[in-house]
């Protein structure tokens, strides 16, 4: 499983993948494969210095993931071309996708294979988005 958003997504992003390690060991006695791709600041650097800002999460997915696996887009407009990259990677390598939007989704919505859209500013949808992931981590 791959978590990925920008800004206070990222942050969102790892606390999610963290509390999905931790407490998921507890209940069920064994690690799940959860990774926040925005966890490793000295690579997201390389790649946004070397490569691309548009390629970012793609560029990672592609060292990584493997059919099957999920990816999860957090994103407040749905629309970060970086984030949209990903997806469209995902789907092309069978990945399946999942996304928690804000606003109307944006494109996200529109290419992912589930999304939950909540359609309300910024500092809502990003507690909201927060309060989703915890119930998930139960």
């Amino acid at each position: 499983m791959w978590i990925i958003g920008n800004g206070g997504s990222a942050s969102t992003a790892e606390h999610f993948a963290t509390d999905l390690s931790c407490i998921r060991f507890k209940k069920i006695g064994s690690f799940p494969k959860v990774e926040a791709i925005t966890a490793n600041s000295a690579l997201i650097a390389a790649i946004l210095n070397d490569l691309s800002y548009v390629g970012l999460f793609e560029v990672i997915l592609k060292r990584k993931a493997q059919s099957g696996d999920l990816l999860i887009s957090i994103s407040a407009s749905g629309n970060s071309p970086n984030v949209i990259n990903a997806i469209m990677y995902a789907k092309r390598n069978k990945l399946r996708t999942f996304s928690l939007l804000g606003f109307y989704g944006g494109k996200a919505k529109t290419i992912c294979d589930k999304a939950v859209v909540v359609k309300s500013n910024l500092g809502d949808m990003e507690s909201l988005n927060m309060c989703i992931y915890q119930y998930v981590t139960r």
